[in-house]
């Protein structure tokens, strides 16, 4: 394999972008490891080890060699607080020029940086995570707060590049917030064994990952007095099951298009989202009812104590808005903490930039309010 050397050399674990470079016998590559890319020079016909070259932490998603010029190559680029770019770079002076910048003009603030950590939880493993401060020009809130943030999929990752929920993470973090995005068992990124870990145990293990990550920043930040779980789609869904099955470990929620009815889900969802169930389930409802029931937080309504936000979208056909105003409607009846938004033009996947700023907007209000 043409990239066997860097994978046993430890650099690598995906290679998604690559160029041959003109009249040589090298490759140039994007080696992704922990969240990040990094540059290399490889001569695919030598045992060479490959070279490294220099170039901004964060991730390259693109990537075209100037076949007139073998020493040019362009790339898109971004990071966690760096919306993509496309840059010409030299390969053998390591020279880096913007060429487009997709970051507005009028917005001046410095963002905040990734840093990618791992910490402990309840087994061996350490958990891969990225920590982001408070930006420079945040205020500065009353108890240092901390959001842990935890992504979709669960068949995805946190990374350090804007695609990876660079818009929100950057909101909250200059609305004051410390935000902390694990990359919990049955993320990308990190082998299959990682990845393939919670089939049959969707909200489980991973759950407890969670757990942990809160338990792990109140150990390394004292002072810290408020923190506030949240997530969209499968954050969303790990969102109402931490506050209706462990009440009192966070201070506040916001689930944003998750799920709290499994077979509701399952009987309501279309075709693709059937599937998904199916597979993480281990088969359709009939063959495992108990754990459907289960992982499934309208059974434990009862149960829920800390202020819950939820955000939905009335053209979700993935997650379908019916069993969250279930929910809803049982938490109200109960006299439980629950305040809900729901938009009325928006779908599960790509949001127009307003209903961003609607939707995480009233998310950074609600947790401001529990301060």
């Amino acid at each position: 394999s043409t990239y066997s050397r860097a994978t046993e050399l430890g650099l690598g674990i995906d290679y998604e972008v690559a160029n041959w470079i003109p009249e040589t016998d090298d490759v140039l590559y994007a080696a992704k490891l922990n969240g990040e890319t990094r540059l290399f020079r490889e001569n695919v016909f030598d045992s060479e080890d490959p070279i490294e070259l220099p170039f901004p932490k964060g991730w390259i998603s693109g990537m075209k060699v100037d076949k007139n010029n073998p020493d040019t190559v362009f790339l898109a680029w971004s990071s966690s607080a760096s919306p993509t770019s496309v840059c010409r770079y030299s390969i053998e002076s390591g020279e880096l020029e913007t060429l487009l910048d997709s970051k507005p003009t009028d917005l001046t603030a410095e963002m905040a940086e990734a840093e990618f950590l791992r910490y402990p939880t309840f087994d061996d493993w350490k958990i891969p995570a990225f920590e982001i401060p408070p930006s420079e020009d945040a205020p500065k809130l009353k108890g240092e707060p901390i959001i842990i943030l935890v992504h979709g999929g669960p068949w995805w990752e946190f990374s350090n590049s804007w695609s990876a929920m660079g818009t929100v993470i950057q909101a909250y973090s200059s609305a004051g917030f410390r935000v902390f995005c694990p990359n919990i068992r049955g993320s990308t990124g990190y082998g299959n064994e990682f990845m393939f870990c919670n089939i049959g145990d969707l909200g489980g293990d991973d759950l407890k990952d969670v757990l942990e990550a809160r338990r792990y920043l109140a150990q390394k930040y004292p002072n810290t007095k408020k923190f506030f779980l949240t997530g969209a789609s499968y954050g969303g869904f790990m969102t109402f099951l931490t506050l209706t099955k462990h009440p009192g470990v966070f201070d506040a929620g916001a689930a944003v298009v998750g799920i709290t009815d499994w077979l509701a889900m399952h009987r309501l969802g279309d075709a693709i989202f059937k599937r998904f169930t199916e597979n993480f389930f281990e088969g359709p409802p009939e063959s495992n009812i108990e754990l459907y029931k289960d992982r499934s937080a309208i059974n434990f309504v009862e149960n829920l104590e800390d202020p819950l936000l939820i955000v939905h979208r009335a053209n979700d056909s993935r997650c379908p808005v019916e069993p969250i105003y279930t929910f809803t409607g049982k938490a109200i009846s109960l006299g439980k903490p629950v305040d809900i938004y729901v938009e009325r033009e928006a779908g599960h996947g790509m949001q127009k930039m307003d209903h961003i700023r609607q939707q995480y907007g009233r998310v950074i209000e609600f947790f401001r309010e529990q301060l």
